[in-house]
């Protein structure tokens, strides 16, 4: 589970907020440590990518096996995301079909390489169609370079002492982020409404939120519901 900080979460609305005005709906920020292998156990992201569309995409490995990340092991640079479509492979096809029927068709990709110059990260942006080119792709770039950056030394940070939400308080904010009255979240979790709003105010406190809204708005951004 990625570092969960208010740190974390302002750079990526920050990020997302940038990325709008230029009509880019999606983004993805992956890193990995040093010498890790490259799978959805060791890779942080943070993404506003579909849940479903994540989900899918972690059960048939697509963050390790997938045509972007393969690609992104040789690349030493930004690429697009057309470059890496050549001789797919049955899963690769399958796994941008996921994406297409998301609304992610096309997208820009600016690595994280680590000292040795191998991928350990990047960042991923994608929508209907990419046409941007010279200085807004350049602008772009420096963007998703910035956010690296941020995200890399809070990460660093927060590993060390990074709040940890317990299954019940992720259940109660799922509820929450649901739509669900503390009684329905009681009846649903089959626990106490008291028991209800302790976890809620532990999850707030951990998430230096200030209320359950604003704690379930960051568990969703920090993709821990």
């Amino acid at each position: 589970m990625p570092p969960q900080t208010q740190e974390i979460a302002d750079v990526l609305a920050t990020f997302e907020r940038d990325l709008r005005h230029m009509d880019i709906p999606y983004y993805l920020v992956s890193g990995v440590r040093d010498n890790a292998p490259i799978d959805s156990k060791s890779v942080h992201i943070y993404s506003n990518w579909p849940r479903k569309m994540l989900d899918q995409w972690e059960e048939k490995r697509g963050f390790a096996l997938g045509p972007i990340a393969q690609y992104g092991r040789t690349a030493t640079g930004p690429f697009f995301w057309r470059d890496a479509t050549k001789n797919l492979s049955k899963h690769s096809k399958h796994l941008l079909e996921i994406a297409g029927s998301f609304g992610l068709k096309e997208g820009f990709v600016v690595p994280l390489l680590n000292k040795d110059g191998r991928l350990r990260g990047g960042v991923s942006i994608a929508g209907s169609e990419f046409s941007f080119e010279g200085d807004e792709l350049a602008a772009i770039e420096d963007l998703c370079q910035a956010v690296l950056q941020d995200l890399d030394q809070l990460i660093n940070q927060a590993e060390t002492h990074q709040p940890v939400l317990s299954k019940q308080e992720r259940d109660v904010l799922q509820c929450a982020a649901s739509g669900d009255s503390i009684q329905d979240t009681g009846r649903i979790l089959g626990i106490s409404v008291s028991a209800v709003k302790d976890a809620q105010t532990r999850a707030r406190k951990k998430l230096n939120a200030k209320n359950t809204t604003h704690a379930c708005i960051i568990a969703t951004r920090l993709n821990i519901i």
